[in-house]
């Protein structure tokens, strides 16, 4: 039972249909959190996402089934863990990432997630590799030499520029390793029988108690060691706060229901390459509205990124 009933449209159709939205609300999500990033640090913005959340599938009960909110004590064991590799451990990787490249470039690298999928399905639950998977990585890599790509005029930035922008990178990669990881557990919840909304409520649910309490820890830690509070631009405006906590509904809540949603109705090989296209949406929409600007060879290499990641899902 899923949090929402939607009637008159075909299975396959509503599959395409939810797939899709994962693909709109995975692609929106990083400019909230850039905007978000502007006025909070990592903890607060985490704090921001988690709250958020909390107050999303507080309003979500009344809708949820007993599947939903009973899943039993391993599984809840499972999804605590995986909340705290993917949710916050990866997610602050992918923030780090996301100041010092922009969203445009990092959100790109760390869809490399559906690139390490395949091997860790081969590694965990005994699937083949395919040729899929080697082509497929030819066009990631391929193309994340061209996201990352040279200044205009053919030099590299400064030493200092450069060496932040690698560690953007590699920060970006190792962000894409947790959230395999991350779904990759849920897949293996799924085989076990457990509802995919389940998954997704109590993912969210976890996270959002576990970023919430880490963000306590550390004002209190700041309180008792007299710490003072970093120096701001300006005071975390109310606009900030709600682009924090839509960026944990939309993309952690909506956009992951809705691909979780979509996989009992669609080949998983349907779904995945509409969700591999959100890192188009995240780029457009920087772009619009963040005022990021990319060369035409990066944004080729975004187009490389989506397409490897694709047929790795094939």
């Amino acid at each position: 039972m899923s949090f929402l009933n939607i009637s008159g449209l075909s299975g396959y159709w509503l599959g395409l249909l939810f797939a899709l939205g994962a693909t709109f609300f995975w692609g929106i999500s990083p400019p909230f959190q850039k905007r978000a990033l502007r006025e909070m640090g990592l903890v607060e913005m985490n704090a921001a996402r988690g709250a958020g959340m909390l107050l999303f599938l507080l309003v979500m009960i009344p809708f949820a089934g007993e599947e939903v909110l009973y899943l039993g004590g391993a599984a809840y064991l499972t999804l605590a863990g995986v909340s705290l590799l993917n949710n916050l451990i990866g997610d602050v990787f992918a923030f780090i990432a996301i100041q010092r490249l922009g969203v445009s470039v990092a959100f790109p690298i760390t869809s490399s997630y559906l690139l390490y999928m395949p091997f860790i399905a081969w590694f965990w639950f005994g699937e083949a590799l395919t040729s899929f998977v080697f082509v497929g990585t030819f066009f990631v890599v391929a193309g994340l030499s061209l996201v990352n790509a040279r200044s205009p005029n053919g030099r590299d930035a400064a030493s200092s520029e450069t060496r932040q922008r690698l560690r953007g990178v590699v920060l970006a990669l190792l962000a894409g390793l947790c959230w395999a990881v991350g779904l990759s557990t849920s897949k293996y919840l799924s085989t076990r029988g457990v509802d995919p909304s389940g998954i997704t409520f109590w993912r969210g649910a976890f996270f959002g108690l576990q970023s919430v309490a880490l963000a306590l820890l550390w004002g209190l830690a700041r309180w008792v060691s007299r710490i003072p509070p970093a120096p701001r631009a300006g005071r975390v405006s109310a606009g900030g706060i709600l682009a924090g906590m839509g960026a944990g509904v939309f993309g952690l809540i909506i956009g992951s229901w809705c691909y979780n949603s979509s996989l009992p109705l669609i080949p998983m090989s349907v779904a995945t390459p509409i969700a591999a296209s959100c890192p188009l949406i995240a780029a457009v929409a920087a772009c619009a509205f963040m005022d990021e600007r990319l060369r035409p060879r990066q944004w080729l290499g975004i187009v490389f990124v989506v397409t490897g990641a694709a047929i790795v899902g094939l």
